[in-house]
Order: structure tokens, then C-alpha cells, then sequence
């Protein structure tokens, strides 16, 4: 992201040579925000905002129960379904890193 962010701001496609990867709309947000070596809470802060807008998001499909039940098909498992706090839980836990073991 970084070297992408430095080509763009200095007017150089970053799509050029294949050093970049990341979906075009990355660039324009993140040459908003303060500089992450000086300022890292304002990144850190989007990225948590996205994880729970997705986690909302999941929430509200688990909720409308259309993975089970539809104008063509309803699930015979219907009643067996996760509750919609569980999988956006589940989300927003898998999101978390930890540390890394350190070695004795």
C-alpha cells in the first residue's frame, strides 16, 4: 500500500509494472489521511470502522434469512441456523491478530 500511495502521490500510475494490487479506491482514501509513520491511529481507526460496517452488514443478510428460505427454495434445515450475533462475531474475531509467540 505504501509504495502504491508514493506513486500516486507523486503522479505515477502505480498500476504500472505491477507493483500495486489494491482496488482503485484505496489510493484516493488513504492519500487523505496523515502519514501512518507519523500518525497510525487515524488508519487504524478507518480500518475499524470498515470491519464494522461489514460486520453490520452481515449481520442484517443473516437477519433477512434469505440464505434459507427464498421464492424458490426453502432449506429443510431452516430451523438450524446460526444466530445473526454469532457470524458477525465470528467476523470481527477472525479480523483481531495477535502477537506473535516469542521465543524462550
Amino acid at each position: 500500500m505504501q509504495e502504491g500511495l508514493f506513486l500516486y502521490n507523486h503522479n505515477v500510475s502505480p498500476y504500472d509494472g505491477g507493483v500495486y494490487h489494491q482496488a482503485p479506491l484505496f489510493l484516493p482514501l488513504f492519500s487523505l489521511l496523515p502519514s501512518f509513520a507519523s500518525l497510525p491511529i487515524f488508519t487504524y481507526l478507518l480500518y475499524i470502522a470498515v470491519d464494522l460496517l461489514s460486520a453490520g452488514a452481515l449481520w442484517r443478510i443473516a437477519d433477512s434469512g434469505e440464505a434459507v428460505s427464498s421464492a424458490l427454495f426453502t432449506s429443510p434445515r431452516r430451523e438450524k441456523r446460526w444466530s445473526s450475533f454469532v457470524i458477525a462475531a465470528v467476523y470481527v474475531k477472525k479480523g483481531v491478530e495477535y502477537p506473535p509467540p516469542t521465543s524462550r
